[in-house]
């Protein structure tokens, strides 16, 4: 399958589910991120850990890279599908 026809699957169907009226988290795949507050963060449906130190951690989904950054970060869960960050969070970003 060609990578232009990825991006438009996940579009067409992004758009059933919003006629449909169902959530976009239920796609398989889509990564979910949740803060609390600004001392911890859940990641589910990641692929993998791709830098993890105490100022960074960097997992891999099937959308690109999600980035943490701050201070004292650990991994406190690491699942198969969901991670949990705690320390003091300062920037959460997304790498295409």
């Amino acid at each position: 399958m060609s990578k232009q026809r990825k991006p438009r699957r996940r579009r067409l169907a992004r758009r059933w589910l919003e006629y449909l009226d169902i959530p976009v988290e239920t796609l398989p795949g889509v990564p979910k991120v949740t803060l609390l507050g600004r001392e911890t963060v859940l990641i589910e449906n990641h692929k993998g850990v791709l830098e993890y130190n105490a100022g960074c951690v960097r997992l891999i989904t099937a959308l690109g890279v999600i980035g943490v950054r701050g201070d004292e970060l650990e991994l406190k869960e690491l699942g198969s599908e969901l991670v949990t960050v705690t320390g003091t969070i300062n920037s959460l970003s997304y790498e295409a």
